[in-house]
């Protein structure tokens, strides 16, 4: 819940601010015969989810750019979760 709280936080100082703010979110779902790419060979149903958040602040000679990038990936039947979180400034 705090992290919720803080991220929206975050996006309405980041919206108010005199800059250009990007928001993208992507999903997909379907079948894989491999699901974690090893020997094993084991089929699968997955979920993805990958959100991208980033705020420009842009002048004539310079300019700063905060971008912070996530992914979720959810596996149906072997219950295995993977994460990934990117922060570059």
């Amino acid at each position: 819940m705090k992290i919720k709280i803080l991220s929206l936080l975050i996006l309405v100082l980041l919206s108010t601010s005199q800059a250009q703010l990007g928001v993208s979110v992507q999903t997909q779902s379907g079948y894989t015969d491999n699901s974690f790419s090893n020997y094993r060979s084991l089929p699968d149903y997955y979920t993805g989810l990958e959100a991208n958040i980033n705020n420009d602040w842009i002048y004539q000679k310079h300019g700063v750019r905060l971008y912070v990038n996530g992914d979720l990936g959810i596996f149906q039947k072997y219950n295995n979760r993977t994460t990934r979180m990117l922060k570059a400034d």
